[in-house]
């Protein structure tokens, strides 16, 4: 999956649809490492596991009863959002055992101008599974594909896609905390107000 993604957007950088840039590529394919990242666009999957070798993600319920979709899911070892409790266990499964994983903690792609809303999956299979993990900030110019477009709506020219991979965030401050759903809780929040500041900081970069 990852080498049909990877030559995907290397065909769409070729026919002149979308230029892209990486800062920080070094510090993903890491075992056991789950990647958080903000939701942008509707490519942003697709960019991710092109550059993230034999990763994991969520996906949707009813994408399963998909005929075109259910086998390479099935193939690609995908977790489903069906049932929260077994998704998580899953999740962390999978991150114990040296996978790496992928997660939107939006849980879906953001709305343009509207502020952040995280849930709290993320933040519980991180501290469950005691991952590595590590933000990945996404940014799109000119919008693209985001929530409130159509897939047939593409822009005049060019889109830019930039993804900036971030430092490790560590875990201490919130798997201390008792009880554990707080410190669920407060590493949501932290991941929301990170993505927040960052988007900003683009924005005012003109990335």
């Amino acid at each position: 999956m990852s080498y049909s993604f990877y030559v995907f957007i290397g065909l769409m950088h070729r026919l002149g649809v979308m230029t892209y840039e990486i800062v920080g590529l070094e510090k993903l394919n890491r075992p056991g490492q789950l990647i958080i990242a903000n939701h942008p666009t509707l490519v942003d999957i697709v960019f991710l596991i092109s550059r993230i070798k034999q990763a994991s993600c969520i996906v949707k319920a009813k994408l399963w009863h998909n005929p075109f979709m259910r086998g390479p899911i099935l193939n690609a070892g995908y977790i489903s959002n069906g049932d929260p409790e077994q998704m998580i266990a899953e999740c962390v499964a999978w991150l114990r055992s040296g996978g790496s994983m992928i997660i939107f903690p939006e849980g879906t792609r953001s709305i343009p101008g509207k502020p952040y809303h995280f849930q709290r999956g993320a933040a519980a299979i991180a501290l469950q599974a005691n991952a590595i993990v590590t933000p990945v900030t996404l940014t799109c110019t000119p919008s693209t594909l985001t929530k409130t477009e159509r897939w047939y709506q593409i822009p005049e020219r060019r889109f830019h896609l930039t993804m900036h991979v971030g430092d490790d965030i560590p875990l201490d401050e919130f798997a201390g905390i008792s009880p554990k759903s707080v410190g669920v809780r407060r590493f949501t929040q932290y991941q929301q107000d990170y993505f927040t500041q960052q988007r900003e900081l683009y924005k005012h970069d003109g990335k």
